[in-house]
């Protein structure tokens, strides 16, 4: 791991000023992103790699402001229940991930991207607030090839690690990899129509 962190720090000078002193402790006071790069399906989200240190942005940072391609197609089918469909970071919006682009965001059940995406995104920001150095691989991939499922992803990869901010040591590790639940189709509702009979609506 080559990329190190500055160990230095300003300090108050004898005027009044800052002075720079080499062996003192690192400020950051926010996420620093190095190595970035991103690849797109068709337009889908598909693959984001980053190298970020620094420390963690605040709670709700980077929120989602553009919708992932298909969404629309995706929020429009009566076909599927979309009611807890969200927009997905690939790369964390509270370690730098942008909320403006595309190829950063793809749809998910929010229980997903609650209970798989969150934990291991909690992991990568306690390491960058402990001063490592955490490189971030997430790959998208999509298995359906009609719409509107073809923008709904079925499988994602999240790995991570961190080395140490001084030395460039390995410290930690970890990885999601895990099939996206597939969307629920909506069952019809029956009700007893004027002649008695049952109908779907």
């Amino acid at each position: 791991m080559q990329l190190l962190k500055s160990a230095t720090a300003l300090q108050p000078a004898a005027d009044g000023g800052n002075q720079v002193s080499d062996n003192s402790a690192v400020l950051q006071m926010a996420i620093e992103v190095d190595d970035q790069s991103h690849e797109e399906d068709n337009g889908r989200a598909h693959h984001v790699t980053a190298t970020v240190y620094g420390e963690t942005l605040e709670q709700g940072a980077n929120q989602p402001s553009v919708d992932p391609e298909g969404w629309d197609e995706l929020k429009g089918d009566s076909a599927y229940n979309t009611e807890n469909l969200v927009r997905m970071h690939l790369w964390n919006g509270r370690l730098g991930g942008p909320g403006d682009k595309k190829w950063n965001l793809t749809p998910g059940e929010s229980d997903f991207n609650l209970h798989e995406m969150s934990p291991v995104e909690t992991e990568m920001q306690s390491e960058v607030d402990e001063g490592n150095i955490v490189t971030i691989d997430t790959t998208v991939t999509y298995g359906n090839m009609e719409e509107p499922l073809y923008y709904y992803p079925t499988h994602v990869n999240l790995s991570w690690a961190s080395f140490d901010g001084e030395n460039g040591d390995a410290q930690n590790e970890g990885e999601l990899d895990e099939d996206v639940p597939a969307l629920e189709e909506e069952d019809g509702e029956w009700l007893p129509d004027s002649s008695g009979n049952e109908s779907e609506e």
